[in-house]
């Protein structure tokens, strides 16, 4: 068994899925039978001399036999790569470069939330679960811009969830509960200025809330907890941090998905970012995530929200996230897009094999995520949504996302106000 996968090998793999991405029809008609009885014969070869997928010579329309030869060595790529150290290749990203473009391996999951699904409860997945997977190839290679970056690692804050998986969704505070300011910078593009959320209009209301929920949290042995959207100031989160440090010493709390909060880092003149901070059950920040999608609020929504706001259209956050944390966990790979980046259209969100979405949002309603929750459970990726809403509907405060036919649904304790809470099994079936 290998202990390196070389980059030369890398470069190779992902061209020759780019091969296959582009001929998707021609190899799709392919039998089953021709694939499996070549596989069977050849990848064991393959596999001990990559050589021959080296020395691959295509034509440039390629033929049945050729594109044939293209997925026994894609398979053969994948196997190698499934024999890797598996902490290696779970620790960072693979990049590969290919004629000045980028691509990102995205790798299989553990699944653990799906696998502990009763078979005859599972929700059907779609039959692509990768891009390439009707063709039995479970790897994808997918095209990153110049400026996005891959936060990609480890982490091993869940690695004690056995059985039973507690997360805690607080829909605790709403927009009027904050004040905004535009700037008068419009944008040369659309002339949209951008908007901000400059503090709490009570921070020690809504930090009477807050410990409240933590309390709650701690006392029910919720293991991960998500919050709102721009809601939670800087003074709020040192204090959530804070409390955690002197009162979760148990480390009942696993991690905190903060909601998020307008950045401006210190001397920078390009405006604020929108920050999901996730917290550790010590009060350490486990990975942070900037938003990627920019928000426009026009009028007269703007005027309602910011009366001394005079134009005609303002957008969030004005500095746009370039780099997406992934992290893999003992339950499966987890990410913390916030709000439009879960809904936004051709991202690299929807794409990454992910098992549990935690969601910060704030918008009027969640018929969007509920229906992009859906798509993506056939994926199968599980959801949960934490909207800074506090009154109306449940179903437009929280959603909850499981792939599984009857799937547990969320409930609260008596004394509780602004916690609900969702039991996930993971027990594997």
């Amino acid at each position: 068994m290998r202990d390196e996968f070389p980059t030369a090998l890398y470069e190779l793999w992902c061209r020759l899925y780019s091969v296959i991405d582009n001929y998707q029809i021609q190899a799709a008609s392919i039998s089953s039978s021709d694939l499996g009885l070549l596989t069977n014969r050849e990848l064991s070869e393959a596999a001990t001399n990559p050589a021959i997928c080296q020395n691959l010579r295509l034509s440039k329309q390629p033929t049945s036999s050729e594109l044939l030869q293209v997925l026994v060595c894609l398979r053969m790529f994948e196997n190698m790569h499934r024999d890797l150290n598996y902490m290696r290749s779970r620790n960072s990203p693979t990049v590969a470069q290919l004629d000045g473009n980028r691509y990102l391996l995205v790798t299989p999951t553990k699944q653990n939330i799906y696998r502990a699904i009763k078979k005859e409860e599972r929700v059907t997945p779609f039959e692509d679960i990768g891009r390439l997977s009707t063709l039995g190839l479970k790897y994808d290679w997918l095209p990153l811009t110049l400026e996005t970056e891959i936060d990609w690692s480890y982490d091993t804050a869940l690695q004690d969830v056995r059985e039973v998986l507690r997360i805690g969704i607080a829909p605790f505070a709403n927009h009027k509960e904050m004040t905004w300011e535009c700037e008068e910078k419009p944008s040369p593009l659309d002339g949209s200025v951008p908007f901000f959320c400059a503090d709490a209009e009570d921070q020690d209301a809504l930090w009477s809330k807050i410990e409240s929920i933590l309390e709650e949290s701690l006392s029910n042995k919720v293991q991960i907890l998500l919050l709102p959207e721009l809601v939670v100031t800087k003074l709020l989160l040192d204090r959530i941090r804070a409390w955690l440090y002197e009162k979760n010493e148990d480390q009942i709390i696993l991690l905190i998905v903060a909601g998020s909060r307008h950045v401006r880092e210190e001397g920078g003149n390009e405006g604020h970012a929108n920050r999901c901070t996730v917290l550790y059950g010590n009060g350490e920040v486990a990975w942070v995530q900037d938003k990627t999608q920019p928000f426009y609020l026009r009028q007269p929504h703007l005027q309602q929200m910011i009366p001394n706001c005079t134009y005609d259209n303002a957008r969030e956050p004005a500095l746009l996230g370039k780099r997406i944390a992934v992290r893999n966990t003992d339950i499966g790979r987890i990410v913390t897009p916030i709000c439009l980046d879960y809904i936004a259209r051709k991202t690299l969100w929807a794409d990454l094999k992910v098992d549990l979405y935690l969601v910060p949002a704030m918008s009027p309603r969640l018929d969007d995520f509920r229906a992009d929750a859906w798509k993506r459970g056939r994926n199968p990726s599980a959801t949960m949504v934490c909207n800074a809403k506090i009154d109306g509907d449940l179903k437009h405060r929280i959603h909850d996302y499981i792939p599984q036919i009857n799937h547990p649904t969320v409930y609260k304790t008596e004394k509780s106000v602004h916690l609900y809470m969702l039991d996930i099994d993971l027990k594997e079936e």
